[in-house]
């Protein structure tokens, strides 16, 4: 969180936010006057989230990363972490670039090119695991990303890469180590 620079009395957008810890941890940085916003996919997470977390500045709510449930120029900061693998990743970045206002950013934390078997295997996994889940979409789209593949969808969307760093930490993608990596992008409307 340190490399982010989030100044107390920011807004921030946590798509898929998944973990209580970090809402928590972002909710002490941006301080009384700041807002988290914790848009999860999952009802399950966003319902125990609700129960977990009792602080004034974060606001749950079930969303979809390519149709936030926010209005247009409502937060300087929005953040994926581990969640843009998952999601129609063009179309994620023009909703955040919507709920961004300018001279805000889009913060990515995912995970660097894995092999393609890896991400096969996962899917079957979770359609084994579950035999109504046959006819639905896997819960990961993506194998990871290089960085030409986020410069392009930045592109795409109108936006331009600000910094990237590679071997941000190690993940784990169903218990195969994986890179991390950070991209970040300023929005100008």
């Amino acid at each position: 969180m340190d490399r982010l620079h989030i100044a107390k009395g920011s807004r921030i957008v946590d798509v898929g936010f998944g973990s209580n810890k970090e809402l928590l941890t972002l909710s002490s940085i941006v301080g009384e006057t700041g807002l988290v916003f914790g848009i999860e996919h999952s009802e399950t997470l966003v319902k125990k989230a609700e129960r977990e977390i009792n602080v004034a500045n974060v606001r749950l709510s079930v969303g979809d990363a390519v149709r936030l449930p926010l209005p247009e120029d409502s937060a300087n900061i929005i953040l994926f972490k581990g969640a843009l693998h998952e999601v129609k990743d063009v179309q994620a970045l023009l909703e955040a670039k919507r709920v961004c206002n300018n001279g805000g950013k889009i913060v990515i934390v995912d995970f660097s090119q894995f092999p393609v078997t890896w991400l096969k295997m996962s899917n079957l996994k979770w359609r084994l695991g579950h035999p109504w889940r046959i006819l639905g979409s896997p819960p990961d789209l993506h194998a990871g990303f290089e960085r030409k593949q986020i410069q392009s969808h930045l592109e795409k969307t109108g936006l331009r890469e600000e910094l990237y760093e590679h071997n941000l930490g190690q993940g784990r993608f169903y218990g195969h180590p994986v890179t991390m990596f950070l991209a970040t992008s300023t929005v100008q409307k």
